[in-house]
């Protein structure tokens, strides 16, 4: 996404290809239909359900692209992204006895000790993630295998974040893990281009908070739009401290800034939750 987003910005002609039926699908759909939204705007072209089949070098035109569709493009260059994999090969954990899972992770118990005594493991030979979150695993790691005293565990809310532009963040549950767990959720969303902020910069995007209707604890927070990946943080700290849209709309914040549309969107979530209710007593 940072790449396309990027060629876009310098005026080259980008063609997405995805094999699935959305992008980015690890984020909440809604706000990677956002993206997606914004893509075809700019003129990007997205195609879903294909991929390269055969690339050949055409002296006159580039590149000739065969999709796996049967269509044919010509492009001057070809990014192929083929995600990521945990970085275990070659490191002898085999010899070693260390435990790895079918996709070649290494197998950690909560203190990060693997199947091995006195090896612990952290980082991207556990998976692929962000190295905010890799350090928290090393330090628990280090503090483990040396027996310092540690409280506390790595925070258990997943967190991501792709810099894009605009970015896109997300932490906690989507609203396709709420109905898949079959929770009773409510959802409030507030336009940033509402905020104050976003008047001043003229820019827009969607801040969507998601909370269970029986309590209202926040469970997830997801974001498009400028400095996404920090604004999401305020929604992160919320979800692991076990605060609720309550906690938010009674908040004060900053302003002009991009966080006041937490305070719009728990207001939108308590308006939804509300009207819903009346609807049911009528």
């Amino acid at each position: 996404m940072e790449f396309a987003t990027i060629c876009r910005a310098l005026g080259a002609r980008v063609t997405l290809l995805e094999r699935g039926n959305r992008l980015m699908s690890m984020m909440d759909s809604e706000i990677s239909g956002s993206m997606e939204k914004l893509f075809r705007e700019w003129g990007l072209t997205v195609s879903f359900g294909s991929t390269v089949e055969k690339v050949v070098q055409n002296n006159k035109d580039g590149l000739e692209i065969v999709l796996s569709t049967g269509d044919t493009l010509l492009a001057d260059t070809l990014l192929f992204a083929g995600g990521r994999v945990p970085n275990t090969q070659g490191l002898g954990f085999e010899a070693a006895g260390v435990d790895l899972d079918s996709r070649g992770r290494v197998v950690v118990d909560k203190t990060f000790r693997t199947s091995v005594k006195g090896i612990y493991a952290a980082g991207d030979v556990l998976g692929p993630t962000l190295a905010s979150i890799a350090m928290e695993q090393g330090r628990i790691a280090i503090c483990n295998a040396f027996g310092i005293p540690f409280e506390g565990i790595v925070d258990p809310s997943p967190v991501s974040a792709i810099y894009s532009m605009p970015e896109i963040s997300g932490a906690g549950l989507t609203e396709e893990q709420c109905r898949e767990s079959g929770l009773d959720y409510g959802v409030g969303r507030a336009d940033l281009a509402l905020t104050p902020r976003g008047a001043i910069a003229g820019r827009g995007g969607l801040l969507k908070l998601i909370f269970l209707k029986s309590d209202r604890k926040l469970v997830g927070v997801h974001c498009i739009g400028d400095i996404a990946s920090e604004i999401v943080g305020i929604g992160q700290m919320i979800i692991r401290c076990g605060g609720t849209i309550g906690t938010i709309s009674n908040m004060s914040m900053n302003t002009p800034t991009y966080s006041y549309a937490y305070k719009y969107a728990a207001f939108d979530g308590l308006r939804q939750m509300l009207s819903s209710d009346k609807k049911a007593a009528a």
